[in-house]
């Protein structure tokens, strides 16, 4: 509580009647000190006098107004300025004015009226404030729990995805299985048989060329059979202590004569890996998969990036195997499809390489991701756990 006054006897008469009254006493003779102090103590209720030198009570609670709008501000004023403290009452700048002399009855109520004001402000500010808190808290929690949603949801459409996809390949090898004997007998037996119609004395050069280009269409249709059914046979795996580095460099050494034809530079990274068990002859033939369809993807000249390295995933240590080309990369709706059996953009392709892949690695407890952007290149990612 503060009191503006440079008259002594009335400072003196406010202390002995209002001492105990809403807090700390505090006196202040002129504006300046009555500013300075209340920059420095926390005052709930401003009483001024209204006739003071250089700025009088109404112009000096309309500064503590304009800086401290919480604080209760009380004029007290002779009858003779009534039309000052009616005019300072209709703009707000005091909530209350005491005539001189004054009832101490009537000034402890006004002075209690003002504390108790000023503590319920406190407290609503208080309680605005810790709304305003909980308010953001509960912001924060709901943008978290929609991000926890979208992961979640994410990760069950990719669940989903990679389930439909397992289901797939096992339907379609169960059928291969079934089928592939049975169709690549009588293939075989049509392709002698045009063999020894082409060598005939009498077979004219049109009846050669379509002969040829029938052979040429059986071929291919064995060449999917041989495809299918090494995607359809269940192999137990014959797991054995693999460097992938050295596999990887075997691969790229199998390949080399078609990267120099194309002019492929390549790019390798080869961290240092620990031994993995896994079945040597189907990861050869992963990424020797991986590096052909890469070569089929690049323009020339391109350049083939392999790179390997060890990474921690789920408190566990991870082979991670990374197959790059500079190419004209896949298009976005081709991206879930891409591992589908059957599924190709190349004009000969039988869209089992990368069927096949996607099994031999999940056999294995890995998974495989592609990232393709279109005219920026493709890229094959492979992830193992070191122990298996």
């Amino acid at each position: 509580m503060l009191f503006r006054s440079d008259e002594p006897q009335i400072l003196d008469a406010l202390r002995r009647e209002l001492m105990g009254e809403c807090g700390t006493f505090l006196t202040a003779p002129s504006a300046e000190a009555g500013l300075e102090i209340l920059e420095r103590e926390t005052v709930n209720v401003v009483i001024s006098d209204m006739r003071m030198p250089k700025m009088d009570g109404a112009e000096f609670l309309q500064l503590v107004r304009h800086s401290w709008p919480g604080v209760f501000r009380i004029l007290l004023t002779g009858f003779a300025d009534m039309e000052t403290v009616i005019r300072s009452i209709n703009k707000g700048e005091v909530h209350r004015f005491i005539a001189k002399p004054w009832n101490p009855d009537n000034l402890i109520d006004v002075i209690r009226e003002g504390c108790d004001r000023a503590l319920l402000q406190q407290a609503k500010n208080a309680l605005t404030e810790e709304l305003a808190a909980r308010n953001r808290e509960l912001d924060d929690l709901n943008r978290d729990l929609d991000m926890r949603v979208k992961e979640r949801t994410l990760l069950l459409e990719k669940a989903y995805v990679e389930l439909a996809r397992t289901e797939k390949l096992a339907s379609v090898g169960r059928l291969a299985a079934g089928v592939v004997h049975e169709v690549l007998n009588p293939l075989t037996v049509a392709r002698g048989r045009l063999e020894m119609a082409l060598f005939r004395p009498d077979a004219d050069e049109e009846i050669a060329r379509h002969m040829n280009l029938a052979i040429g269409q059986i071929d291919r249709g064995v060449e999917i059979l041989d495809n299918l059914r090494d995607f359809s046979k269940q192999k137990p795996l014959k797991r054995e202590e693999t460097d992938f580095n050295e596999l990887l460099g075997h691969s790229l050494e199998l390949v080399a004569h078609e990267l120099k034809r194309k002019g492929v530079s390549v790019e390798t990274d080869f961290g240092s890996l620990s031994l993995i068990l896994v079945d040597r002859g189907q990861f050869a033939q992963v990424f020797l998969n991986l590096i052909n369809n890469a070569l089929d993807a690049m323009p020339l000249p391109g350049t083939l990036t392999v790179t390997s390295k060890m990474i921690d995933r789920e408190d566990e240590s991870w082979v991670e195997i990374s197959i790059a080309d500079t190419g004209e990369g896949i298009a976005e709706e081709d991206l879930m499809r891409i591992f589908d059996p059957f599924f190709t953009s190349k004009e000969t392709g039988t869209g089992l390489g990368l069927a096949i892949c996607f099994g031999i690695v999940e056999s294995h407890g890995g998974r495989i991701t592609v990232d393709s952007e279109p005219g920026n290149g493709t890229s094959f990612t492979i992830q193992l756990p070191r122990t298996l």
